[in-house]
């Protein structure tokens, strides 16, 4: 059981720095974890001490991904650098969500970081006007989680898409600092579900509070990270 835990940890710790790690050692992976993966042809060891997540080929990945016949490399900064990760990833590990719907995404490292907190068989449902769609889909092959994220284009301060499946919690990763805020947490946040993000600005948190107060919800913050439910 304790291999099994290094072993799913170790994948988890690739996939949030991006599918390569130059010393996975010095993160605290052990060798028998790192030859384990090897092994169940998970890795693929790149450099003396670097292993990258092995891609599959294009014909074995779901849609949309399938369309990527050669992977971009990665790119990105880990979301674990910035400052709303930790506030996310606490609520993330405390409530094991199935399905969180995420608003806006650039490459797709916050999405990434989602994914990894999710249980078996969880979804990521990203929802976003891409500039770089093929890099998005190149950097979420590059972690392995095309089963995990489901990309959807869709402008994310607008309705939500019919037919979109229910989801457990909404996370604002959009431009917030508009008139039209209120409105579109109100697009979002019927039937009770949980709606968490980071504000930008003071004015932001007066209307989650508004928002809060006018749905009798609780608002909560842990630095730039806030949740209303």
């Amino acid at each position: 059981m304790g291999n099994c835990r290094n072993t799913l940890s170790a994948i988890c710790l690739f996939q949030i720095f991006g599918g390569t790690i130059q010393n996975p050692f010095g993160l605290g992976i052990s060798k028998k974890t790192i030859r384990n993966l090897l092994d169940q042809d998970w890795l693929i060891q790149i450099s003396q001490n670097g292993y990258q997540l092995k891609t599959p080929p294009s014909d074995e990945l779901p849609s949309p991904y399938h369309l990527i016949d050669k992977p971009l490399p990665f790119k990105g900064t880990p979301f674990l650098y910035e400052k709303p990760s930790i506030g996310l990833g606490n609520l993330l590990s405390k409530y094991q969500f199935k399905t969180v719907i995420e608003l806006g995404s650039s490459t797709g490292m916050s999405t990434i970081f989602i994914a990894t907190f999710l249980p078996k068989n969880g979804k990521v449902l990203s929802i976003s006007n891409w500039d770089d769609y093929d890099q998005l889909l190149s950097n979420v092959i590059r972690t392995k989680l095309t089963d995990s994220i489901i990309p959807i284009c869709h402008d994310p301060m607008d309705m939500p898409p019919r037919n979109l499946p229910k989801a457990d919690v909404v996370y604002f990763n959009a431009p917030k600092d508009r008139d039209d805020i209120l409105t579109i947490l109100n697009h979002w946040g019927k039937n009770g579900l949980k709606l968490c993000g980071h504000q930008q600005s003071g004015a932001m948190e007066k209307n989650l509070l508004a928002y809060a107060k006018s749905r009798g919800l609780r608002y909560t913050a842990q630095g730039e990270f806030w949740v209303i439910a």
